[in-house]
Parts: C-alpha cells; structure tokens; sequence
C-alpha cells in the first residue's frame, strides 16, 4: 500500500513592529510555511504600523495608496500560492526555501543543467562532426 504524504502550506502578511523606521513604518513581511517549515521574506514594502490590519493582514482604508499595497500583497500571495501548487507536482520534499528561490527567480543548483560556455559547445559540436566524417559527412 503506497502512503501519500500530503503537504501543508500557508502564508501570513505582517509586519516587524520591532524594525520601525523613524516615519512610524516598518516592514511587511510574507511568512511561508510547509509542512511545519517557517520562511520569513521581505516584500520590501513598509506601512505605517497604525494603518495595519493584522486580523486581516492588510492595510486598513480605501485610499489610493492603501488599494495599491493591498493589490501588490494580493498578487504576491496568489503568486507564492501558484509556485507552491507547481513544485507539488514536482517535488518530494518541498520546502519554503524553494517556493521563496522560485518567486525571486533563483535556480535550484541540484537540479539545473549542466550549463556549458560557447566555446564547448563548439568543441562539442567539431567532435560530433569529426566522428561522422565518412558515414554521412565527407571531409572537406
């Protein structure tokens, strides 16, 4: 009988209290869990602490600058939530550390193919054509 694991995964909005600025702003934070593993990263965007739902973890109001945060930290969660759904399906063991590397773009070493420079591939390539020199090539 085969088990299936089943992976949990949630996200949270906050914000540092701890690290505000001298404006009275301090740092939105995205906290990602899997399967009982925290990641904490910055979105590099601040608010004023006392405009902060952290019920709701969104900015509070309906100004043009509180819609056009809550929109960004909208589309970031919706984006975290898209990678983790797609390494799912990939990955055994999915951790936050690969939903945060695959938002920010950052490859996965273990994984990635052998990247070669130009110049081998050309190398490469004259050996191929060398070996079939005779067989549907002829030497010029």
């Amino acid at each position: 009988m085969m088990s299936t694991r089943r992976n949990t995964f949630s996200q949270l909005l906050m914000i540092r209290k701890y690290r505000t600025k001298a404006n009275g702003e301090a740092p939105i934070y995205l906290r990602i869990t899997v399967n009982g593993k925290q990641l904490d990263m910055s979105l590099h965007r601040s608010i004023d602490v006392e405009l902060w739902d952290v019920k709701e973890g969104k900015v509070k109001g309906n100004g043009r600058k509180a819609k056009s945060l809550n929109n960004f930290l909208f589309s970031v969660k919706v984006s975290i939530y898209d990678i983790y759904k797609e390494l799912k399906e990939t990955k055994v063991n999915l951790s936050p550390v690969d939903i945060k590397n695959a938002y920010m773009g950052i490859e996965d070493n273990s994984e990635k193919e052998k990247q070669i420079t130009l110049l081998q591939l050309f190398e490469e390539h004259n050996a191929d054509m060398q070996k079939r020199i005779g067989i549907d090539y002829s030497k010029s």
